[in-house]
């Protein structure tokens, strides 16, 4: 398995295709290649379930993100009370 790491630094490409198969009967996969700066990529070959499970993933995902940040944004620093008199 490989990890590719996508930073705002970096520079993704993405890419569609449809490929048709042999069977005029069948669906035709979807290729979705996403290839980085890095010179690391990968292809993906999905059908229609294949394409619904990664788009649902990808809503999940995004919202678990969602989530986190409104809850990262309402949090307060942690502040503790600093006396203005030493103790002598």
């Amino acid at each position: 398995m490989h990890l590719i790491t996508v930073s705002p630094a970096s520079r993704l490409l993405v890419s569609t295709q449809m490929v048709a198969t042999d069977d005029p009967l069948d669906y035709p996969c979807v290729r979705l290649q996403l290839r980085t700066d890095h010179d690391s990529g990968v292809i993906l070959d999905l059908d229609p379930d294949g394409l619904y499970l990664l788009t649902s993933s990808l809503k999940t995902l995004l919202a678990a993100y969602r989530a986190a940040e409104r809850q990262r944004s309402r949090r307060q620093p942690f502040t503790r009370s600093i006396p203005r008199r030493l103790p002598i």
